[in-house]
């Protein structure tokens, strides 16, 4: 826990959010809003935060900003400032009992995300020991620590590059294989798996995956196990290594065999393609309670990820189901027959990932992967079932699409965008727009709409913006009565009641 004298140093409820993130990770809190002086008592250069890591021998000193402009000037001086020997060199001098372990200097923008910037700039400055965590990272990061703690930070380490002091850990082991990739069977206990294993997904900076954490059924476990109400898990942990463990494998023919294997001791160096809940369980209990158990695991030796994928749906549709929001995620990873029905989600998935590049619906697409909320967002599977269901995209080319062009995916975005820009524009009831409900009612209403106009589709944008404009209209007015549908007879019922209030409009 931080020390009074030093969290009431931060000057601002983000700093002290930040301070607190840290914390959570269980690193020792150095000292908060440092600064060095000059000979005249200038200051001369300021660390919102130093924080040691004693087990890894590592020094973390950031500096956190919510200031948009100018970012890459920012993350210049403090990075140009804190490399150079002499500067660091005084951190030492005024933290005399501070170990002198290597410092990693860490950038943190609370206000841009990733895909928002452009560090061509400064890339120079990105170096082993310099690092930038975005806004989207630190909520992630943020969101996580809540849930399993200090465990958080082997996740945060695999982002920046930070590396245990012990390279390589060796394991006895006996391979076999998984159709016709090597893997290896042992047992570790939990407190060293969750160091090299991914237990969660970091959006789109890797290509990792996990269904949604169900805490309610993690904290379960983890009571049982400190009751003693479970002894153990028969069934292995899965593990995916993310490199090649082994590059001259025994040969089928030769195995089961028993074999060394070494183990990258990198944090979150293997997937967990099944086992989550099991890992988590453990990482809420003490260190103590942690070595009394060992788990089985089957580690597989860097499976192509779209084997992956498929081994994991496979998993979960023969036990406990998996979110469907996550599985059109996953499925829009693999390559599919122009014929099934996948290639038509994968399409509308992709669709679905142009608009959320931009507003209205950036950031508010629910998809089930760890660290997203559903709260009052659209789900993928809502969205991406009413765009096939209205025919927007088909297998031969849809209504929003260019003619005979199943891949198409930047125009059916484009005319949808042309609505929903209108509606965030014009409506007063965006809070129904863009939910599950209002984008269903959006979707069948262009569909139905568009049919009878049967317009070209280079007029079709300016016929979209002015029937949208007719949607709102009739959706403001007659809001309370369009939320009292429910379901799909509430959606048919929704419908019903926009057109009939548009031929009265055209009658009169």
């Amino acid at each position: 826990m931080i020390k009074d004298e030093l969290i009431n140093k931060c000057t601002t409820e983000s700093e002290k959010e930040t301070a607190l993130f840290f914390d959570r990770l269980g690193l020792k809190c150095v000292d908060l809003g440092f600064k060095i002086y000059d000979s005249k008592n200038n200051v001369t250069g300021e660390i919102d935060g130093i924080f040691l890591d004693e087990e890894n021998e590592v020094i973390l000193i950031y500096d956190e900003s919510k200031q948009q402009k100018k970012s890459n000037d920012k993350i210049t001086k403090f990075f140009t400032k804190w490399s150079n020997q002499n500067n660091e060199a005084k951190i030492f001098e005024t933290l005399p009992n501070l170990a002198f372990y290597p410092i990693h200097i860490l950038y943190i923008n609370k206000v841009q995300n990733r895909d928002e910037t452009d560090l061509s700039s400064i890339e120079y400055l990105l170096k082993s020991n310099t690092s930038i965590l975005h806004k989207d990272d630190f909520e992630y990061f943020l969101h996580l620590s809540e849930n399993i703690g200090k465990w958080t930070k082997n996740d945060l380490y695999n982002l920046i590059d930070v590396f245990p002091p012990q390279q390589r850990i060796e394991i006895d082991a006996t391979q076999i294989y998984i159709g016709n990739t090597p893997a290896y069977i042992f047992a570790d206990r939990p407190d060293k798996i969750l160091k090299y294993s991914y237990v969660s997904r970091r959006r789109d900076q890797d290509e990792g995956y996990q269904r949604m954490v169900d805490i309610k059924r993690v904290k379960e476990i983890k009571t049982n196990l400190e009751e003693g109400k479970i002894e153990g898990f028969p069934n292995s942990v899965l593990l995916n290594s993310t490199i090649k463990l082994n590059p001259e494998p025994y040969t089928k023919s030769q195995c089961p065999k028993q074999v060394k294997i070494s183990i990258p001791n990198h944090y979150s160096s293997c997937r967990i393609v099944d086992g989550q809940h099991r890992i988590l369980s453990f990482s809420l209990l003490d260190n103590i309670t942690q070595t009394k158990f060992s788990l089985p695991i089957v580690l597989i030796d860097n499976m192509s990820i779209s084997d992956e994928i498929k081994m994991f749906l496979d998993i979960n549709n023969n036990a406990k189901s998996v979110d469907t929001n996550l599985e059109y995620e996953l499925i829009s990873k693999l390559n599919w027959e122009n014929t099934s029905k996948n290639s038509l989600i994968k399409t509308a998935v992709r669709v679905v990932k142009e608009l959320e590049k931009k507003n209205p619906l950036k950031g508010n697409i629910y998809r089930g992967i760890v660290g997203d909320t559903k709260k009052e967002k659209i789900t993928l599977l809502s969205i991406v079932n009413s765009m096939i269901k209205n025919k927007f995209i088909d297998y031969s080319g849809g209504l929003f699409q260019i003619e005979a062009n199943q891949n198409d995916t930047k125009t059916p975005a484009s005319f949808i965008q042309t609505s929903l820009v209108e509606i965030n524009k014009s409506s007063k009831q965006k809070d129904y727009f863009f939910s599950n409900r209002g984008i269903e009612l959006t979707f069948n209403y262009l569909a139905e709409i568009i049919d009878y106009e049967e317009s070209e589709k280079e007029k079709l944008e300016e016929v979209i913006k002015l029937k949208t404009v007719e949607l709102i209209s009739i959706v403001d007015d007659k809001n309370e009565e369009l939320r009292k549908f429910q379901g799909a007879q509430g959606n048919k019922e929704a419908l019903d009641l926009v057109l009939k209030h548009l031929e009265k409009k055209v009658d009169a």
